[in-house]
C-alpha cells in the first residue's frame, strides 16, 4: 500500500479546539483543497480514520509525502499519528518520513526500494540500500533527499523468509582479542606457554 500524497500535522497550540491528537494528523488526497459541504468524500483522511481500517494481513505501508511519521508525542505513551494509527489498523510495517522530502528524490528512492524489496530484499534492509546508492550519486548525496524516511516494524522480505543481516567486515586493530581468538592451536599453545614462562620468571624474582 503506497501512499504518495501529502501528509499533514498540526502542532498542540495550532489547533487547540481539536483535542485528539489523531485528528491533527493525516494524509490530505486529491480534492482536500476543494473541499465542500455535504460530501462526504473530503480527501482527508486523518489518523484516527486511518486507524479504524481494517489492514490485518498488510505486509507494508509507504507513507511517501511529507512528514509522513511525526506527531504528538505524549510523556509514557510514545507519539501520536500516522505510525500509531497504521499499527492499530493491522499493518505489518510502515514506511515514513520525517521532514519534508523532495518529489523527484523521493520517486527515484522509492522505484529503487520497490526493486530490491522485489528481488527479495528485506523491508529494513531494501531502504537502507536504496538509500547507500543514493548517497553515491553526485545529485542525490546530501541526505535531504534520502535520509527522512524510516521503517518500523516488521523488517522480513516480502515472502515472510528471513533476512541475513549482510554486515561490512571491520578488519581489527593489531593485538585485539578477537584476533588472538582467530589464531591457530599451534599459536595459540606457543603464546599460552610464553604466558606461563612469563609468570614462572617473575614468580622467581619475587622469592629472591
Amino acid at each position: 500500500m503506497d501512499f504518495s500524497s501529502r501528509g499533514f500535522g498540526f502542532a498542540g497550540s495550532a489547533l487547540p479546539h481539536i483535542e485528539d491528537p489523531l485528528l491533527r494528523s493525516g494524509l490530505a488526497f486529491a480534492g482536500a483543497n476543494l473541499r465542500s459541504t455535504g460530501n462526504d468524500e473530503d480527501g482527508i483522511l486523518t489518523a484516527l480514520e486511518a486507524s479504524q481500517l481494517d489492514l490485518n494481513g498488510t505486509q507494508l505501508v509507504v507513507m511517501a509525502a511529507c512528514e509522513t511519521g511525526v506527531g504528538d508525542a505524549r510523556s509514557g505513551d510514545g507519539v501520536y499519528g500516522l505510525r500509531r494509527a497504521l499499527v492499530i489498523a493491522g499493518a505489518e510495517t510502515q514506511v515514513m518520513s520525517l521532514w519534508k522530502v523532495s518529489d523527484d528524490a523521493t520517486r527515484e528512492l522509492m522505484l529503487d526500494y520497490y526493486a530490491r524489496l522485489l528481488a527479495g530484499g528485506g523491508r529494513g534492509d531494501a531502504l537502507r540500500d536504496a538509500q547507500i546508492a543514493m548517497l553515491a550519486t553526485t545529485a542525490r548525496a546530501h541526505p535531504f533527499y534520502w535520509a527522512s524516511f524510516i521503517v518500523s516494524g516488521n523488517d522480513a522480505a516480502l515472502d515472510g523468509g528471513p533476512v541475513e543481516p549482510s554486515l561490512p567486515k571491520v578488519r581489527p586493530h593489531h593485538g585485539c582479542g578477537c584476533e588472538l581468538a582467530a589464531q591457530s592451536p599451534e599459536g595459540a599453545n606457543a603464546g599460552a606457554a610464553a604466558a606461563l614462562l612469563a609468570a614462572a620468571a617473575l614468580l622467581v624474582r619475587r622469592r629472591r
